[in-house]
């Protein structure tokens, strides 16, 4: 691409970034994350769109079999782990929830998530600048 057409896209990039942003609030201010614009943003990232049960995952395969998971909700959690774990934390079976071991995973996550909300989006723009070349 060219010079130009990176610089658009960076433009373009950060005008999403904000409009995210700005959809970004706590959990009582009732405000909804504007998941079209970090669908957007995420088609030009690294990350690869997968749908498991009722959530959209997106995927960057890091090392082996553990993987850089941002889970497209209000939290917009990063998770560094594999697909099934974040299942287990986020959207479990009831037979999935019966295990003592489960149940510690679900309650408590920060054990694998990197981010969450601004911090996440801000990651997400990174990755996604990092891959234009802006050099003149």
């Amino acid at each position: 691409m060219s010079f130009k057409n990176n610089l658009l896209k960076k433009i373009q990039i950060n005008q999403l970034s904000r409009t995210v942003l700005a959809s970004i609030g706590s959990a009582e201010s009732g405000l909804k994350i504007d998941k079209d614009a970090m669908r957007s943003l995420l088609e030009m990232s690294p990350y690869r769109y997968q749908k498991e049960r009722d959530l959209d995952l997106y995927i960057q395969g890091l090392n082996g079999e553990l993987s850089r998971i941002l889970v497209l909700d209000n939290e917009l959690p990063i998770y560094e782990t594999t697909v099934d774990d974040v299942l287990i934390r986020k959207s479990p079976y009831t037979k999935e929830m019966l295990s003592i071991k489960n149940i510690i995973k679900i309650l408590k996550d920060s054990d694998v998530k990197l981010s969450r909300k601004k911090r996440s989006l801000e990651s997400v723009q990174k990755e996604c600048i990092d891959g234009l070349d802006l050099t003149y």
